[in-house]
């Protein structure tokens, strides 16, 4: 997957779920300053890192699966 991809997917995400990841994976901030920062609790915090990672994770695996024709 390219960087524009995964940018424009990145995008596509919910809006929770987005400003966890680019706080977590851009900014680099923990867990406990995304929770403060944001004012949710560090269980919400790493449960929409969670789902946002496992949506670009079968996002990425669906671009990478080989297309395989039909042999009749």
């Amino acid at each position: 997957m390219h960087l524009h991809e995964l940018l424009r997917e990145l995008n596509n995400l919910p809006e929770e779920q987005r400003e966890v990841i680019v706080l977590i994976a851009v900014a680099e901030f923990s867990y406990t300053e995304v929770a403060r920062v944001l004012g949710i609790p560090i269980g919400t915090v790493m449960s929409r890192i969670s789902r946002g990672r496992e949506r670009l994770r079968r996002i990425f695996e669906e671009s990478v699966r080989p297309c395989l024709r039909r042999v009749k």
